[in-house]
């Protein structure tokens, strides 16, 4: 397993990736390259397993994804339950305005490719 706080997100998926938020994600297609598990040793989610996936965009683009438990339910419903299955497998971001612990923000979703 890999201890997400020993890497800086360049240093677990590359050079020149970017780690993708509501605020900052590419609008077409992303292709996944990597599938993997970290253990988040501090903050809010301390103690938790998050799946992170690496993707490119079609000019070859890296970008880091730590999907929420609707978009990997859309992803595992389109792609399969065993994340080796998503390699090479397509999908698209979009952003929606959500409640969390009562308050409002905004979140980032995982669509399938044809959805």
């Amino acid at each position: 397993m890999v201890e997400v706080d020993k890497y800086m997100p360049k240093d677990f998926t590359g050079e020149d990736s970017v780690t993708v938020s509501p605020n900052d994600f590419p609008s077409g297609e992303l292709e996944m390259t990597r599938i993997d598990e970290v253990e988040i040793k501090s903050g809010f989610s301390a103690g938790q397993v998050k799946l992170v996936i690496e993707a490119k965009d079609g000019e070859g683009k890296l970008y880091s994804y730590w999907p929420n438990k609707t978009s990997i339910k859309t992803l595992a419903d389109a792609y399969g339950r065993n994340t080796d299955s998503w390699n090479g497998k397509k999908f698209k971001l979009e952003v929606d305005t959500v409640r969390v612990r009562g308050q409002k923000m905004k979140a980032l979703f995982a669509l399938a490719e044809g959805t």
